[in-house]
């Protein structure tokens, strides 16, 4: 099938680009929204996939676990805290790197 922008507007339609997006933008920056929306798409699956593979192993259960119990593992593990000065130490030898290397 050959190539018409009249195609390639209604696959963009369908990954959710607008048509006002899809004039403003190159078509390669079309085809990287495109691509965005197909993984936001297959997250969103997995998401749903997992959800149901727990709600299956939840009603397997013999005793509930504490709904305080599963929230605990949700949460992220406290950050390490980093003194500000090696902090800006990182970011020098960062912006040094890129002096050297012409960047």
């Amino acid at each position: 099938m050959p190539f018409t922008f009249d195609l390639f507007l209604v696959q963009a339609l369908r990954a959710g680009v607008t048509v006002l997006s899809f004039w403003a933008m190159t078509p390669r920056e079309t085809l990287i929204a495109m691509e965005a929306a197909v993984w936001r798409a297959e997250q969103a699956q997995a998401g749903q996939m997992a959800q149901a593979w727990h709600m299956a192993a939840l009603t397997r259960q013999k005793r509930m676990p504490g709904l305080a119990t599963l929230l605990a593992r949700l949460k992220p593990s406290k950050a390490k805290k980093t003194p500000i000065d090696e902090r800006r130490r990182e970011f020098e030898s960062f912006k040094a790197s890129f002096k050297a290397s012409g960047i």
